[in-house]
């Protein structure tokens, strides 16, 4: 009975330790060795039409050694010259031990730092560490290789982001990502340190584990449920049937071009470890890629600068990381924004377009028809101010730079890419929670009491503050009876960018995501081994169910 109890678990069944595979508990493709992950030099390096061909259409990886060496950044980014030239750019940050660590407070807000604030502390052990957009006033110092230089791959770049991290008192042990996936082609230059990379094809998507991570996504990217530092072969048996997988070390100088989809893990090192990453299309639905005007020599490296790639971040304000490929926001506008039987643009079309790209669209109607307004204005704008003009002929003439503004309305801002990221980090029910755990004598709260229970859970002063006004019904009081706070205009911020909505049926424990290729994830309710209870913690927990078990029988 014993045993039939533990093999109807979510563990596979041993009956002892002896039965557990070797690679148990033990880094991440410790089940076999892997396979080597080819390479290019930078003098001789791969042409455009043999990387588009065998590498990109056949989700081939492949290192393009050198490769970053001719770049002006490769020299010239030191800690000083990056603070001196660049120290207010505006940089988005994330703990170091992902799903593990909280979002890390910055000095403009949670989650983002100045650079030069991020440079002078990261040395010095500081829990954090920059993936962020880079800033357009930095692609002049980059170059986009010659391979990629030319034909369909100049005009489909997305977005261009950029790390910077330190192993420095960390004795050697550098930052280390989850096992996940990426929706878009990525080639990622190391420009100071060097990477690890584990590789492992999407084809083993069942092997993964992906977990679930909400109703609207799509499936294309996603993190796995494995730890890489310790699988769990009781949890994640499939690991050790992944037939093969890919190793490779990218130091300073090389790049390494990760198809679409592709899971992977990383390992960073160096006291200074810096790379950028050009993401560029998945060419989903193409059986090629255009390579005819890029000659039979490989053409010279582009500078960013003279690359007019989908996302662009100035610095400071907005980021847009994680958007769609604009030529796809184009193609969809060209066939719906038109009414047909009025033969030009309607403000009921563009309100119908935004509604259908926003989650629970009902419970924020107002704040999309005000972006409907907004968008509907920008495009009469151009029209020179007459709708009439605003025919499929004007919609179809319409140019890159004229849709890209369209991000912001069509689409609900990812709150890491704005001020407001505090406002979806704090669940409503949480704060609730804390107002009733708050010590006070007769119903009285202290402000005090609250701004430092506030940050204690990972907020910062500046938000606890206003939380406390709102609360107070815009006054900045000491003390505040319970039944006098306005609890309601308080949370409005935070019910309006909270990222899970408990009346959304879709969303029960049960759910997975499909992904494009038929591939399921994990249920909602499977949590990952990164979680902050360890493996350790839970075979203990096991081991007490085992003997409670033996003695009731």
């Amino acid at each position: 009975m014993f045993l039939l109890f533990l093999c109807l678990t979510n563990y596979v069944c041993y009956t002892s330790s002896t039965d557990l595979p070797v690679w148990h508990m033990k880094p991440f493709g410790s089940h076999r060795e892997p396979n080597k992950v080819d390479d290019s030099f930078v003098d001789n390096l791969i042409a455009p039409k043999d990387f588009a061909e065998n590498y990109v259409m056949k989700r081939k990886p492949i290192v393009l050694r050198g490769v970053a060496k001719e770049w002006p950044a490769f020299n010239l980014w030191t800690d000083e010259y990056l603070s001196e030239k660049y120290g207010n750019m505006e940089m988005r940050i994330e703990g170091k031990r992902e799903k593990q660590s909280g979002i890390p407070a910055g000095d403009v807000c949670l989650g983002r730092d100045r650079l030069k604030t991020f440079l002078s502390e990261y040395k010095s052990g500081a829990n954090k560490y920059v993936v962020s957009e880079l800033p357009t006033p930095m692609w002049g110092e980059v170059k986009i290789p010659s391979c990629v230089s030319c034909g369909d791959f100049l005009n489909n770049f997305v977005e261009i982001d950029v790390w910077m991290n330190s192993d420095m008192g960390k004795k050697g042990k550098g930052g280390s990502s989850i096992i996940h996936k990426d929706a878009f082609n990525t080639i990622n230059c190391v420009v100071s340190g060097k990477k690890e990379w584990k590789l492992v094809e999407l084809q083993y998507n069942d092997y993964m584990y992906q977990a679930w991570e909400g109703p609207m996504d799509r499936g294309y990217g996603g993190y796995s449920l494995v730890n890489s530092e310790k699988v769990d072969a009781k949890r994640f048996p499939k690991v050790g049937d992944i037939p093969n997988w890919q190793f490779t070390t990218i130091n300073a100088g090389d790049c390494l071009y990760l198809p679409s989809q592709m899971w992977h893990q990383v390992k960073s090192y160096g006291a200074e470890n810096r790379a950028v990453a050009f993401l560029f299309s998945q060419f989903e639905g193409h059986n090629s890629i255009n390579t005819t005007d890029c000659g039979k020599t490989n053409p010279d490296p582009v500078t960013l600068a003279d690359v007019d790639v989908d996302l662009q971040y100035s610095g400071t304000g907005i980021m847009s990381m994680g958007n769609f490929e604009l030529n796809a926001i184009m193609d969809e506008l060209k066939k719906n924004l038109v009414d047909p039987k009025k033969g030009y643009l309607t403000k009921k079309r563009v309100f119908t377009l935004i509604v259908m790209n926003h989650e629970n669209a009902n419970k924020i109607k107002s704040k999309l028809v005000e972006k409907a307004k907004a968008m509907y204005q920008h495009f009469l704008e151009l029209a020179g101010g007459v709708k009439e003009n605003m025919d499929q002929a004007f919609v179809d003439g319409l140019t890159r730079a004229q849709i890209r503004p369209c991000y912001i309305w069509l689409f609900p801002l990812e709150p890491s890419n704005t001020y407001d990221h505090e406002y979806s980090y704090f669940l409503p029910e949480r704060l609730r929670e804390m107002m009733n755990e708050l010590p006070g004598e007769n119903g009285v709260l202290l402000k005090n009491a609250f701004v430092e229970m506030y940050v204690q859970e990972g907020g910062t002063e500046k938000f606890a503050q206003e939380f406390w006004i709102n609360l107070a019904n815009g006054e900045d009081v000491r003390e505040i009876h319970k039944e006098s706070m306005n609890l309601s205009k308080a949370l409005e911020k935070y019910e309006y960018h909270r990222k899970e909505d408990p009346e959304n049926e879709e969303e029960d424990d049960d759910a997975v995501i499909v992904t494009p290729q038929g591939h399921k994830s994990q249920p909602k309710h499977e949590r990952g081994g990164y979680a902050e209870r360890t493996d350790e913690e839970g075979d203990e927990d096991a081991g007490r169910k085992e003997q409670e078990l033996k003695d009731e029988l």
